[in-house]
């Protein structure tokens, strides 16, 4: 128990003073020859401090002795059950750990099964090894049993960094130790955390690192987040063994006696309800996207702190906390796309590209008998990966598949609010600072102006001093030659010399009173204004989605709920019951549906359509050449025969056809009309009625699938789908639910029927235009579909950037994480 210097000291004999050659030897006065012969008082020895072991400790006392209490001696221990899963425990408290794939890169975190909630207490950490050439760092401090390990910058949890940086609500910050050298600590050192609960004295609510018995920080004060609550022993490290000592005896002296944890008092320290043993529990929770999985995950673990999250955000957080920086550039909640530094380059060490990162973590958890929560939602949602999942855990676990659907708990909506809450606020508090800064710039630099506006009056003050000097000099010298010129000449005796009095120069403008302290120096601080209405807050907002638009539309068609057929030990809801659920699974297959962009086949029926369309225009339009006759637009109506009682369109009766006055602009929207009605019932008999049809967000890929040509809705004067059917309405429509294209002929309907639809909007739009109505007017542009392609008789053209948006670029394939299931 005492120090190896210590033990060589107190073995070895005291050293003699050297022989002087003028003078006898004497024995050294602390031996006991010496104070036999020397009479008197005998020597008193210099006072220790703390910079060495046995010294005195300005800070501290020793312990009042209490043998009355009963303690806790024997029953305390680093709790295997409150570590990290790559956390090994040992014998005689050594904290290893696993190394293999990523966990070589992880910080591993074990708390201990006993937590303190008053008076002085102690513990040490031996640092046993280091993985040379690693990133390796321990840390010893106090944390609130509720706090993650795998949080490393929890507000709620203290401690001291190996090089040296307290940790204290979430930032690391270097102690102030004058005199002293940086509070680090390497391997071989013995580091022991005091902490004070004390109630009252200078040190009180405080924690303070000692190496190798020595004091090496002053108490540094505990957040307030934490004072009053049971703060627990815990200890992080990685790529080092460690050894942690508890009690009941120090490793090293201390200058003063206090209470090793493992030697407190009872009713000083609680102990954790975790413990091992037991049957662990695997969760899956199942939920659609973007409906509150990831809430619902997040407020399980925080009533489950000893789990694992087997996810790949989690595990991109730990390496986070861990010393690696992670780089996320998109992707979603359950496949990422990240960038590690810190790592080696490959990022198959890390396992995630593959999901052999998510495998190791469940294996481990698996191996150590930890409850997991396996967050994979795409996945969670198919039968077959819940089978092979389940499979995996093993038979010890207790399975149960959580069904989340419907609205969300007060809980859930509670948490979401209350990090909306906190994120503004802290928004709020950067501006503040920021400010303040501003200020302070803006007041030193107002400060250093008025100084050097000072400086400058100053100075021209001084020239002006001289300048009147000098020349009151001047005139007094030219007065005394010219009385005594004058004397001269007159015999006279020259006058005494009078005192050279200089003119009074004026007096320098009075100073500017200093305004700071009634001007922005005392504006205060603008006050905390949230406008949120919070009642519409259901779900926390999250800067990506839960699942990949792509991996919903490829994968939806297997989406289930959990049944009692799979082999779960019970199926829970956690917000609704079966028929919410059974609703929501139906909503959401319905809204795929109409976002899927389906490989449809271009069927027998629309190319027979399609090639009569081509002969029937081709046909009109000849007719048109031959048959052509000026309108008389002043006469608009007068004369032409009723549209819808026309037998025949080539021949209204006068030898004209129905389409006569046709322009360029009435040929495109008649094409149109039949190549909506066209596509719309191929598309329907191609997926069948139970499909909602074709949704705005998929017409393109419709429409270059059925015609193999591009879209602009630029070409007819349009600015989206809606517009088009607007322009349409007699043929086109929405459905007001779904938005999906409706239409409003049958697919037998003559061809002859879309000439007269043609001639009918051409006449009521003559009519408004005749009586002002500017907006009848079309604004077709033909250049704007210049490129589209000649379409599936021309066997395909390209789309081209100026139609559809549509660009080239250079693949370049990025990092996503994966899941873990086999053939995945």
């Amino acid at each position: 128990s005492v120090s190896v210097s210590t033990a060589i000291r107190s073995v070895m004999p005291a050293k003699k003073s050297k022989a002087s050659p003028k003078a006898p030897t004497k024995p050294a006065p602390d031996t006991p020859v010496a104070a036999a012969e020397q009479p008197g008082p005998p020597e008193k020895k210099p006072k220790l401090d703390a910079s060495e072991p046995g010294g005195t400790d300005e800070h501290e006392k020793d312990d009042v002795p209490d043998t009355s209490s009963k303690t806790v001696t024997g029953k305390c221990y680093m709790n295997p059950a409150d570590a990290t899963v790559d956390a090994v425990v040992g014998e005689n408290g050594v904290l290893t750990g696993l190394t293999a794939g990523f966990f070589q890169h992880t910080a591993k975190g074990v708390r201990a099964n006993v937590g303190v909630k008053s008076g002085r207490h102690y513990f040490e950490v031996q640092i046993i090894e280091w993985l040379v050439g690693s990133s390796y760092k321990t840390r010893i401090g106090v944390s609130t049993a509720e706090v993650s390990l795998y949080a490393l910058h929890d507000e709620r949890t203290v401690g001291f960094e190996s090089d040296g940086r307290f940790v204290c609500q979430g930032s690391a910050t270097m102690p102030n130790t004058p005199g002293k050298a940086r509070p680090s600590f390497t391997k071989g050192d013995t580091v022991g955390l005091l902490l004070n609960l004390q109630a009252d004295g200078e040190s009180a609510n405080t924690v303070s690192l000692f190496k190798n018995g020595v004091r090496a920080t002053p108490p540094m004060p505990l957040p307030d987040c934490i004072r009053g609550k049971v703060l627990f022993p815990t200890v992080v490290y990685k790529c080092a063994t460690v050894r942690v000592n508890l009690g009941p005896s120090p490793l090293t002296n201390l200058p003063f006696t206090v209470r090793m944890v493992g030697a407190a008092k009872e009713s000083d320290v609680s102990m954790s309800s975790l413990k091992t043993g037991g049957a662990p529990e695997a969760v899956v929770p199942v939920g659609l996207p973007n409906s509150g999985v990831l809430d619902w995950v997040d407020a399980w673990m925080t009533k489950n702190t000893g789990a694992v999250e087997v996810s790949s955000r989690s595990i991109l957080n730990w390496l986070e906390v861990s010393g690696l920086t992670v780089r996320r550039s998109g992707g979603s909640a359950e496949r990422p796309i990240f960038q590690v530094s810190g790592a080696p380059s490959d990022h198959a060490s890390l396992g995630l590209a593959d999901g052999k990162a998510q495998r190791q973590l469940l294996q481990a958890a698996s191996l150590q008998q930890k409850s997991v929560v396996v967050l994979e939602i795409s996945e969670n949602l198919r039968k077959q990966w819940r089978t092979e999942l389940l499979s995996t855990v093993g038979p010890s676990y207790k399975t149960t598949a959580v069904v989340v659907a419907g609205e969300p708990s007060e809980e859930i909506k509670e948490r979401a609010r209350d990090v909306i809450r906190k994120r503004k606020r802290a928004e709020f508090d950067r501006m503040v600072a920021a400010r303040r800064v501003q200020k302070t710039r803006e007041k030193a630099a107002r400060q250093h102006k008025r100084k050097l506006e000072k400086l400058r009056e100053e100075k021209i003050n001084q020239a002006k001093e001289q300048a009147a000097k000098l020349a009151a000099e001047k005139k007094a010298a030219a007065a005394k030659r010219a009385a005594a010129a004058a004397a001269a000449a007159g015999g006279e005796t020259a006058p005494a010399e009078e005192e050279v009095v200089a003119e009074p120069v004026a007096a320098p403008a009075a100073a500017k009173p200093d305004v700071e302290s009634e001007e922005e120096a005392d504006e205060p601080d603008p006050e905390f204004k949230d406008d949120t209405d919070y009642s519409k807050i259901k779900l926390q907002h999250r800067d990506v989605p839960d699942v990949a638009p792509t991996a919903i539309e490829h994968a939806y068609r297997e989406f289930s709920w959990p049944d009692s057929s799979e082999g779960f030990s019970k199926i829970e809801h956690a917000w609704g019951d079966a028929n919410v659920a059974s609703q929501c699974m139906e909503d959401l297959v319905l809204e795929r549906k109409k976002l899927e962009k389906r490989k449809v086949a271009v069927n027998k029926w629309f190319k027979d359509k399609v090639k009569e369309w081509n002969e029937a225009i081709n046909d009109w339009k000849r007719i048109q050449k031959t048959k052509s006759a000026t309108p008389n637009d002043s006469e608009l109506g007068v004369g032409e025969p009723d549209i819808w009682s026309v037998e025949d369109v080539k021949d209204t009766g006068s030898g004209l056809p129905l389409f006569k006055s046709f322009q360029a602009e009435d040929w495109a929207l008649l094409n149109l009309r039949f190549e909506m009605h066209a596509m719309i019932h191929a598309f329907r008999q191609e997926v069948g009625e139970d499909h909602p049809g074709i949704h705005p967000e998929t017409f393109v890929h419709y429409y270059t699938t059925f015609f193999g040509k591009g879209f602009s809705y630029q070409m007819y004067g349009q600015d989206n789908l809606e517009d088009i059917a607007r322009l349409l309405g007699d043929t086109l429509s929405a459905d007001d639910d779904t938005g999906c294209l409706l239409l409003g002929h049958p697919d037998e309907t003559p061809l002859e029927t879309f000439i007269k639809l043609t001639e009918e909007a051409r006449r009521d739009r003559l009519a408004r235009i005749e009586a002002g109505d500017e907006t009848a007017k079309l604004k077709m542009n033909f250049s704007a579909g210049k490129g589209l392609g000649k379409g599936w008789m021309g066997k395909g053209a390209a789309l081209t950037q100026g139609a559809t948006g549509l660009r080239s670029v250079p693949y370049r394939a990025p990092v996503v994480a994966k899941s873990f299931g086999k053939g995945r």
